[in-house]
């Protein structure tokens, strides 16, 4: 079947004048690194430096999504794996990111934790999409907040593939890939 000329063959979830459309923020993401941050990392890393290095680009992602920053909880103890995204759908708010150092020692990637933190992050943005009325796409909101819903009520039940195939699950990966990728020059 061919397409027709001057019809969408696509549904997008977002609108293209969305100020959040994620080539929106993206742009504003390289913007704001050139402009307002120095988005060099450190040249000897230490827990304090890496906390501090994270801290500023969740800023960052947080601005560029235009939603509050979520609180980053860096645990010294093992812990539930080298990442999480705490939320309660009962409780609105920013939710908070927790790191494990020792877990994102054992990953094979240099940037996990990078990684990681813009992808626990960006849950933040859709738990605030979900849940606090945030952006305008009334699709996006039942979308995540289905997600999350799910994810609460079928917590331990799914495998990691299931749970990578969830809507926010999947979304908060590609933008950590994508924002992870401009971050480092393409080498995570």
């Amino acid at each position: 079947m061919a397409a027709k000329q001057g019809v969408a063959w696509h549904l997008s979830l977002v609108e293209d004048d969305d100020d959040w459309h994620p080539e929106t923020v993206l742009t504003r993401w390289a913007q704001m690194l050139s402009e307002d941050y120095a988005s060099e990392r450190p040249a000897q890393w230490t827990l304090g430096n890496a906390a501090a290095y994270l801290e500023r680009i969740m800023d960052l992602e947080s601005k560029a999504n235009g939603c509050a920053k979520p609180p980053l909880v860096v645990h010294a103890e093992d812990g539930r794996g080298p990442a999480f995204f705490e939320f309660d759908p009962a409780q609105p708010g920013t939710g908070t990111v927790h790191l494990w150092p020792k877990q994102l020692a054992q990953e094979t990637s240099p940037h996990a934790a990078l990684l990681l933190a813009i992808h626990e992050t960006r849950h933040s943005w859709q738990f605030q999409v979900a849940f606090s009325g945030l952006g305008k796409s009334a699709a996006l909101r039942t979308a995540f907040a289905a997600g999350f819903q799910a994810q609460q009520a079928l917590s331990g039940k799914l495998s990691f593939c299931d749970f990578c195939t969830m809507h926010h699950e999947h979304e908060a990966f590609q933008t950590g890939n994508a924002v992870g990728g401009a971050l480092t020059g393409w080498t995570a």
